[in-house]
C-alpha cells in the first residue's frame, strides 16, 4: 500500500513538472512573438517616417528637378529608389523603400498649380 502511494506522489509530481514546464515554454514563446511583433511594428513606423521624409524632400526639390529623373539612395534607415517624371503641371513620383527585407512601394501624383498630392497609392512587395 505504501509503495502505491509513493507511485501516485511521483506521478502527480511529474504531472506538475510537466504542466509547469509547458507553462514556462508558453510564456517564453509568447514573449518572443511579442518581441518580434514590436520589432516589425517599429520597422513599419520607421519606413513610414522615411516615406514622409522622402515625399517632403521630393516636393521641396520639384523646381530643380528635370522632366524625368531616377535616383537611388542608401540611407541609414534603408534603401530608397525614386523615379520622377513630369506631365504638364503634374509630377508622377514612384518610390520603392527597402528596409531589412521589408519593401514598400509608393506612387503619387503632385499637382504644381494647386500644390497638393492628388493621387496616392501604396503597397508592399
Amino acid at each position: 500500500m505504501k509503495h502505491r502511494q509513493s507511485g501516485f506522489i511521483l506521478l502527480y509530481s511529474m504531472l506538475l513538472v510537466l504542466c509547469l514546464s509547458g507553462l514556462a515554454f508558453y510564456i517564453i514563446y509568447d514573449y518572443e512573438m511579442d518581441r518580434k511583433l514590436l520589432t516589425f511594428e517599429l520597422e513599419k513606423i520607421q519606413v513610414n517616417q522615411l516615406i514622409f521624409t522622402e515625399v517632403k524632400n521630393i516636393i521641396r526639390q520639384f523646381p530643380d528637378t528635370q522632366d524625368y529623373e531616377v535616383s537611388y539612395e542608401n540611407t541609414a534607415f534603408g534603401y530608397v529608389h525614386r523615379e520622377i517624371s513630369k506631365n504638364e503641371k503634374e509630377w508622377e513620383v514612384s518610390l520603392n523603400l527597402v528596409r531589412d527585407g521589408y519593401t514598400k512601394q509608393i506612387f503619387f501624383i503632385y499637382n504644381e498649380e494647386i500644390k497638393e498630392i492628388i493621387s496616392w497609392r501604396e503597397g508592399n512587395a
